[in-house]
């Protein structure tokens, strides 16, 4: 495999509690301390009350609301196939976030219940979330 440097992240002020939370096994969102919205990916102020935004833990599950399987390498991290979903965190209508689905190589269907867990990013020090098909129902 190719250096992987250019695809570790680089921390700053909004996204390090996100990185931080990640080592530690957790999911650490955005979160408007007034109206209680999501922002992912993060920004300094809330869209809908222009207040400054707090890092929150998220809940580790969300439902599938869409996806695809990369059968062309994209980048040099994972083997393909891999399959790449937008989770909505916590159910639906929550904040969205991209992740890839381990333990399976093929399409997880929209509604699909998924847990969320941290793996390592190849070529660096850093975890990031990926979704794992839970054994609960589907959330439709």
């Amino acid at each position: 495999m190719s250096d992987l440097s250019a695809f570790q992240p680089v921390p700053d002020a909004l996204t390090g509690p996100f990185w931080d939370g990640a080592r530690g096994g957790r999911l650490i969102l955005a979160r408007c301390p007034r109206c209680r919205a999501w922002q992912h990916p993060p920004l300094e102020m809330c869209r809908a009350c222009a207040v400054p935004l707090q890092p929150e833990a998220a809940p580790l599950w969300g439902v599938v609301y869409s996806g695809t399987v990369m059968r062309h390498p994209a980048v040099p991290l994972y083997p393909t196939p891999y399959t790449v979903v937008i989770v909505e965190v916590g159910g639906v209508g929550g904040p969205r976030i991209v992740t890839r689905v381990v333990g399976t190589d093929g399409d997880v269907a929209p509604g699909t219940r998924v847990d969320i867990a941290m793996r390592p990013l190849p070529g660096g020090d850093f975890m990031v979330p990926v979704a794992l098909v839970s054994t609960r129902e589907e959330v439709r």
